[in-house]
């Protein structure tokens, strides 16, 4: 707990959070320790700008496959009810149509488009 308060958290209360579900996503046990977290945090006054963000893409890049598609899939089911084309969808995530056509096909999300685009 002290380590965690410790840390300035630059990313405020969502950084917390996204960390605390990795962790808790990844770890085997019932139980974090001080070793589940990731170095930065353990030792802020040793890292860089630079590191913290070295060391969070690794841990992105280190996530199981179907978590980052449940993820994705999260991402493109609220996305896609505010925009009522893909055209428009692909912007807002700045993605391609081409993306956008795929994953809504791949996620079967396509009675989700527009669901809740309104015009002001």
């Amino acid at each position: 707990m002290e380590v965690l308060k410790n840390y300035q958290w630059p990313g405020n209360i969502r950084e917390l959070q996204n960390m605390m579900e990795r962790l808790l996503t990844l770890e085997d046990g019932d139980t974090l320790s001080i070793t589940s977290l990731p170095d930065y945090i353990i030792n802020p006054s040793q890292s860089s700008g630079k590191e913290t963000k070295a060391a969070f893409a690794e841990l992105i890049e280190n996530l199981p496959i179907q978590m980052m598609e449940d993820y994705e899939k999260m991402i493109y089911t609220h996305v896609v009810q505010f925009y009522p084309s893909f055209n428009q969808i692909a912007q807002a995530l700045g993605v391609t149509h081409k993306t956008v056509a795929a994953k809504v096909r791949k996620y079967h999300l396509t009675s989700l488009v527009g669901k809740k685009y309104q015009h002001h």
